[in-house]
């Protein structure tokens, strides 16, 4: 930088973010002393932070690639499957559908194990009554369209019916305050109270949502924020 003229200059520098060790930057404060260092700790967070049309575009494939993936694992849902069985189909799909390396692998839970967030498939049997939770995210050009869905083995239980009504309601009153000028905080907030009526009885972490983009293991979320 100072042979081409910069080490008086003012230069950018994200020490709030992990890609930046203190050891580089004791190196770069030594060997530019006469430069200005300024936090620009997220201004490529800011430019990241609303899509462009050829970013939506990639999303848009992303999520085709998803719910191939999802209706495959649908597909093979009921009782004796395993849980593997779930998520090769949609795997499988996805993977045929144009998905490129995935930043997290499909997620397939069933019975009481729906309850613990971010398990994954073990080979676990099927049984009538069971709910099987999936958590599938196609990825193209690195962009990941995640979704997540339930489906249950058989009739689904009153408890079930009433947890998933409230998690329908909750869903709406989110999109529905997903608005310009909105924060997300805001957001959140709507959710909160569509989403009362089993807070006493289900765990709820505090997140509604997250921003996804640009995405690599071992998540896809973009890392810009959350409605919470």
């Amino acid at each position: 930088m100072a042979e081409k003229g910069l080490g008086g200059k003012r230069i950018g520098v994200q020490p709030q973010l992990s890609g930046l060790l203190p050891a580089i930057l004791s190196q770069i404060e030594a060997g530019l002393p006469n430069a200005t260092l300024v936090d620009a700790s997220h201004l490529v967070t800011r430019l990241r932070l609303v899509k462009s049309a050829r970013e939506m575009e990639c999303l848009r494939t992303a999520a085709a690639y998803t719910e191939a993936g999802v209706r495959a694992s649908y597909a093979v849902i009921a009782a004796g499957k395993t849980e593997n069985d779930v998520v090769r189909a949609g795997y499988d799909a996805m993977i045929a559908a144009g998905s490129e390396f995935m930043s997290v692998q499909p997620i397939a839970t069933t019975g009481v194990r729906t309850g613990y967030s971010h398990q994954t498939y073990r080979r676990n049997p099927l049984k009538p009554g069971d709910t099987v939770f999936l958590e599938c995210g196609g990825c193209h050009l690195r962009y990941t369209a995640a979704l997540m869905r339930t489906a249950v083995v058989g009739k689904p239980s009153d408890e079930v019916r009433r947890v998933a009504d409230a998690v329908l309601a909750t869903l709406e009153a989110v999109i529905a305050a997903a608005k310009p000028g909105r924060t997300g905080h805001d957001v959140a907030m709507a959710g909160k109270r569509a989403s009362a009526s089993i807070a006493r009885e289900a765990f709820l972490p505090g997140a509604y949502g997250y921003h996804v983009g640009v995405g690599f293991p071992p998540t896809w979320a973009d890392g810009i924020g959350f409605l919470a």
